[in-house]
């Protein structure tokens, strides 16, 4: 992930990845259909200061926070697996 100035490694958990959408599996297929997502996440992470060495971890409790912030995310994830 990149900003045009500084560049992260993003890493997703496999938890964080069973953690997104039923049914809990840990895929490439899932990482790529919710990358959108991932980043989001991974940025907002970014701007708490959270990331370490440029490196940023994606965990469950990421996913989990933000499934619970934002009740159109349940909609979004439902969207995105009907593709």
């Amino acid at each position: 992930m990149t900003d045009g100035y500084s560049v992260w490694l993003v890493i997703v958990t496999c938890e964080a990845m069973k953690a997104t959408a039923p049914p809990p599996e840990k895929t490439l297929r899932r990482l790529v259909r919710y990358a959108e997502f991932y980043r989001d996440l991974a940025a907002t992470i970014i701007r708490r200061c959270e990331d370490v060495d440029g490196k940023v971890w994606v965990r469950e409790s990421d996913v989990v926070a933000a499934q619970g912030a934002r009740g159109v995310l349940g909609q979004t994830i439902q969207t995105l697996d009907r593709v």
